[in-house]
């Protein structure tokens, strides 16, 4: 065999090898199932418990006056995520026929309970139907969310005296013969003022939906007791610490990202019923 043979022949197993990769590659994509994508949201201001999950379905609908059937779901846990939740809802394209019709259905389950579903469906893949949705949920009156509900008398998180309760699993020091730990979230000015028990403080805040971001800022400098300062220390921490909160009758609850209780407070309403407690 002369070289320039060999050559020849060297560059067509070469041509062949990629041709064959080529074909391997394009076999695995054709392999890969199409999926439908999107997120699931809401519009109450309520934290998801750690332990929700997402469940996400595609049904054949085109019969009205029979059952949807199911053609493949997918369950998104949160894992302390909150809303949006993105999904991928993988599928047979074998299993859906153009003269038919989709529909997606999603809710938001803990602890065997329902707590957000979708009141409509959403039409996918067929009729000029969309492949990526946003999906919206609304809480379920099937079941009561192991999240906040609205404050007593209707008070929200801006506009209420928030007292300190505790911090963590440290009850707050009760002074009678001064204004114990507290806060206020002016909506208008965007302003966030109190007292530490000793000192009182000013600052800003910004709230996105159940994201919460509390900024102390300037205060006063005076010298109290040593437990009273350590309180302030520890309240100031928590306030710059949150990133959540929730509301349940009354009692406010900051919350780090992982959702673990910085601090418990109450509003003035029920201020007297959490500390007789």
């Amino acid at each position: 065999m002369t070289v320039r043979t060999a050559l020849a022949a060297g560059l067509l197993g070469l041509l062949c090898a990629s041709a064959a990769h080529a074909a391997a590659r394009s076999q695995d994509e054709a392999a890969a199932p199409p999926k439908i994508t999107g997120s699931v949201a809401y519009r109450e201001r309520i934290a998801l418990p750690p332990d929700a999950v997402v469940q996400v379905r595609l049904d054949d609908a085109s019969q009205p006056e029979a059952p949807p059937t199911l053609v493949a779901e997918t369950t998104v846990p949160t894992a302390g995520k909150q809303v949006p939740i993105s999904f991928e809802l993988p599928y047979r394209a074998a299993d859906i026929l153009p003269n038919r019709r989709y529909v997606v259905r999603a809710k938001i389950v803990a602890g065997g309970r329902t707590l957000f579903s979708s009141k409509t469906p959403y039409p996918v893949l067929t009729r000029g139907a969309p492949m990526k949705l946003e999906i919206l949920v609304e809480q379920s009156g099937g079941g009561r969310p192991a999240r906040p509900k609205p404050a007593a008398g209707g008070a929200g998180l801006e506009g209420v005296e928030w007292t300190l309760v505790a911090l963590g699993s440290t009850p707050a020091i009760e002074q009678p013969e001064r204004q114990n730990a507290h806060f206020v979230l002016n909506a208008e000015q965007k302003s966030l003022s109190g007292s530490t028990g000793c000192n009182r403080f000013a600052g800003s805040f910004e709230l996105v939906g159940e994201r919460l971001s509390l900024i102390p800022g300037g205060m006063t400098r005076m010298a109290c007791p040593e437990d009273v300062m350590r309180q302030e220390q520890a309240f100031l921490e928590a306030l710059k610490a949150a990133t959540g909160y929730r509301i349940t009758a009354g009692s406010l609850e900051l919350l780090e990202g992982d959702g673990r209780v910085l601090a418990r407070l109450v509003s003035n309403a029920a201020d007297g019923a959490a500390r007789s407690h």
